[in-house]
């Protein structure tokens, strides 16, 4: 039998025996105890990102471009040569989709084949890029759809020119900026006999295949080049009436001017694009600008979402991704002014216009020129058939 006695000498043992422990100056002290957090009921945890519906709509198209697995692109230059296989791998690489690139010298001629294509019910290009006054046609003709929803259209400041400037309706989507001017053979023009107004050109010295026109019956250089300056005031349709009394030159389009001029059969081009003329000073071959008191002409070419394309939403993914920079720097490498801004200027400075005039493109210049060559106003000036 425990005692009263027997507990509490047990007990004040223990009690000694702790107090002992306590005073040992190896004795640790207690850990501090945490704080407990404070939650703040106002501060909520970050949410998942929103997707939108434009982009869910979007992913869709990406993910059915990929199934359609091609794109067959019309195009004439600059799309030409080397560029082109790098376009397509380019393009390839990113998203697993061939790019068809196939080449034609002028809008006359896309404008034939797509009219044979809707008319045989064998459709096969999805993308054109063409001049502007021939997309202004195939619009009217309802041989393109509208865009004017993709994703990149929505960016408003990265452009040297927008996309939909001229058709906000998104049909013709511009893609680059063509400064349009004379230019020169330099071995064959010194520099004190440079001309300084296109209407230099009805001198008598200038008389005899010594100027090279493109064949407006095929081609719209002229009508793009000098719709702006006579919308402008600075000049007349006239001129080209008394400009076939000089007896001129008439080439092809998609280069032929060009390789006219760089082989000394003609002095001056009346009016060449620097997207033709960059590729050609980049290999040496001696070409200059001229630039006329009348100004130069700030041109801009579109591509277009074909009607009834076969291939609609790769067709659609292309024509982005091109405005988005990564294939409109490829053009740029080769000396093409680009719409936009984030791709620098890469064109040979020789090239460029001295101007200080530029007549940049209007919604009137697109339509008028677009009505005018239908009409041949420029055919008929020069006394071609």
């Amino acid at each position: 039998m425990v005692t009263h006695s027997r507990v509490s000498m047990a007990f004040l043992a223990l009690l000694v025996a702790s107090l002992l422990t306590g005073c040992s100056p190896n004795a640790q002290p207690p850990a501090p105890t945490a704080p407990a957090p404070q939650v703040n009921p106002t501060v909520q945890p970050p949410a998942a990102k929103q997707v939108s519906p434009e982009e869910i709509a979007w992913n869709k198209i990406v993910e059915i471009a990929k199934k359609e697995g091609t794109v067959t692109f019309y195009t004439t230059a600059p799309f030409i040569g080397d560029v082109n296989v790098v376009l397509s791998d380019a393009f390839k690489k990113r998203f697993g989709i061939t790019l068809n690139i196939i080449v034609a010298s002028g809008g006359s001629t896309w404008g034939e084949r797509l009219k044979t294509e809707k008319r045989m019910g064998q459709q096969v290009g999805d993308v054109l890029f063409t001049s502007l006054s021939w997309a202004m046609n195939f619009k009217a003709d309802g041989l393109t759809a509208a865009a004017p929803d993709l994703p990149v259209l929505k960016r408003k400041d990265i452009w040297r020119v927008n996309p939909l400037h001229v058709d906000t309706e998104g049909h013709l989507l511009l893609v680059m900026i063509n400064e349009h001017h004379p230019f020169a053979n330099a071995n064959l023009l010194k520099p004190k006999d440079e001309p300084t107004s296109y209407y230099d050109f009805l001198q008598p010295k200038w008389k005899g295949k010594k100027i090279i026109v493109e064949d407006p019956r095929v081609s719209s250089l002229e009508y793009l080049h000098f719709t702006p300056l006579v919308n402008a005031g600075a000049m007349k349709w006239e001129f080209f009436a008394d400009l076939a009394k000089q007896e001129p030159l008439l080439s092809l389009p998609a280069g032929g001017t060009e390789a006219v001029l760089s082989r000394g059969e003609a002095i001056v081009s009346l009016s060449s694009p620097d997207l033709r003329i960059a590729p050609l000073v980049l290999q040496g071959i001696p070409l200059k600008s001229l630039s006329m008191k009348e100004g130069d002409t700030a041109n801009v070419s579109p591509m277009l979402l074909l009607n009834g394309a076969p291939h609609p939403n790769a067709a659609r993914l292309f024509i982005n991704w091109f405005l988005e920079g990564e294939g409109a720097a490829i053009l740029a490498k080769e000396g093409t002014l680009v719409t936009n801004s984030t791709v620098p200027d890469m064109r040979p400075d020789i090239i460029k216009s001295k101007s200080p005039k530029q007549h940049v493109i209007t919604l009137k210049d697109a339509e008028d020129m677009g009505k005018l060559q239908r009409e041949g106003l420029v055919t008929k000036l020069l006394g071609l058939k």
